[in-house]
């Protein structure tokens, strides 16, 4: 499927299952994207023409990043989904879009604040990544365990091979998050510019 067929199959039918949602390449969010970007990303099969998976996502933005993390995200159904622009199925494009319906009603709504985001996956930090994620978010939200949270991650962040550039630049950044975990001013101007970062490096609004 190309951009264009895709872009004609959104328009056509996903325009409608919620308020303000964008596509940008692959990506069909919720718009104004503010401390999060929630939507759906679709995923082509590299070895299926007109098959995609579709995926359900939240990535918090006042994490730095440089590309799009799915994450905190979900395989809607799990399965290849086959697309094929005005000459899709129409049973194919129902079943879907109820799906998406489904998520933006009921799983982004779950996951819409940094609370709620934080006390969703708080048990799900299955890496490294994750782990940054759910620690920024703890100190985002101002929660009471905040700082053991960073102490313990900072542990284990020091456990690792400090070798590798991008585990060394977690550490680097976390040990400053804690420097300044009591300056409200100093997080919250952190908070911002890693959102600006993100969101210039997605290209997204």
């Amino acid at each position: 499927m190309t951009n264009s067929d895709l872009k004609k199959t959104v328009n056509t039918n996903f325009k409608n299952i919620g308020d303000n949602f964008k596509l940008k390449e692959s990506i069909f969010y919720k718009i104004p994207a503010l401390d999060f970007l929630i939507g759906f990303c679709f995923e082509k099969s590299k070895n299926e023409n007109d098959s995609l998976y579709v995926w359900s996502f939240i990535q918090p933005l006042y994490v730095p990043n440089d590309s799009i993390s799915l994450s905190f995200g979900r395989r809607l159904n799990d399965k290849l989904w086959k697309l094929k622009g005005i000459n899709s199925s129409k049973e194919e494009l129902a079943e879907l879009h109820a799906l998406m319906v489904n998520e933006n009603d009921n799983f982004f709504e779950q996951v819409d604040s940094v609370k709620k985001f934080y006390d969703h996956f708080e048990n799900s930090g299955k890496n490294l990544r994750m782990i940054e994620a759910l620690v920024y978010s703890a100190i985002y939200s101002q929660n009471v365990d905040a700082e053991m949270i960073i102490d313990n991650f900072i542990s284990t962040l020091r456990k690792e091979n400090l070798s590798i550039a991008w585990i060394g630049k977690i550490l680097e950044q976390m040990e400053y998050l804690k420097s300044i975990i009591a300056d409200k001013e100093l997080l919250e101007n952190l908070f911002n510019k890693n959102i600006e970062y993100t969101k210039r490096n997605l290209h997204i609004d």
